[in-house]
């Protein structure tokens, strides 16, 4: 729910939450994720709160006064263990009064974007990389192909992915995250900042490319080596 809870702000992806009308009791997701907020901050819907809040509830003598004994009194530290919690709702009251709607809707429609364009990028390289999940929410899942791997002396896809995504996280320019999906070891990508253009996320892809380049180049060097030797 990390991307999916924040697309529900678009009228494109309004009907996955119709598809929750059974089977699901509630979902959580993070604004701070892809929803302009900054760390950290929850959104948690529930289909009934009493199932939550008589779990949650603790009301010793000194906890208990008229207002708590009211039937329609909403207490929010019965929502979690903690007894309180940070504001973290004015935060997201700033941000909902100065985007707005329109513009909370054009900020996930940008990251649509950026998305779309990594994916035709990563396409446009089937030499070097395999896109492993269907691209969602702008979120790009990919590895190494099993071609580009065992042409660098045999090597696997997993352990080229793997030394490609650390060599790019040690060399500080980009971040990336990884992944297991199914027993394949991936590369995640995703455009969440607000400041994010589509000149970064081609720089992005270029730094992958060039990084995946030159580790199957050494592998095939050093393969050669050590046949001379």
């Amino acid at each position: 729910m990390a991307y999916a809870g924040a697309a529900l702000v678009t009228p494109e992806y309004q009907p996955i939450a119709r598809e929750w009308d059974s089977g699901i009791d509630s979902f959580n997701f993070n604004m701070h994720k892809w929803l302009l907020v900054n760390f950290d901050a929850s959104c948690l819907f529930v289909r009934n709160r009493t199932d939550v809040t008589s779990a949650m509830d603790i009301t010793p003598a000194y906890l208990r006064n008229p207002y708590s004994e009211l039937p329609d009194t909403v207490d929010f530290r019965n929502w979690q263990i903690p007894l309180g919690r940070r504001f973290r709702a004015l935060k997201i009251w700033f941000v909902m009064r100065a985007y707005g709607l329109s513009g909370m809707r054009a900020f996930i429609y940008k990251g649509l974007h950026h998305g779309d364009v990594f994916v035709e990028l990563c396409r446009g390289r089937k030499d070097l990389f395999t896109i492993v999940t269907p691209p969602a929410f702008g979120l790009t899942v990919f590895r190494v192909t099993d071609e580009a791997a065992a042409a660098a002396c045999g090597s696997t896809s997993a352990a080229i992915t793997r030394e490609v995504y650390e060599k790019i996280n040690a060399g500080g320019e980009i971040f990336i995250t990884s992944s297991v999906v199914g027993g394949i070891y991936v590369i995640r990508v995703v455009s969440g900042s607000w400041l994010s253009e589509e000149k970064y996320v081609r720089r992005a892809f270029d730094i992958i490319a060039k990084t995946t380049e030159e580790t199957l180049a050494g592998k095939k060097t050093n393969g050669v080596e050590t046949l001379k030797n």
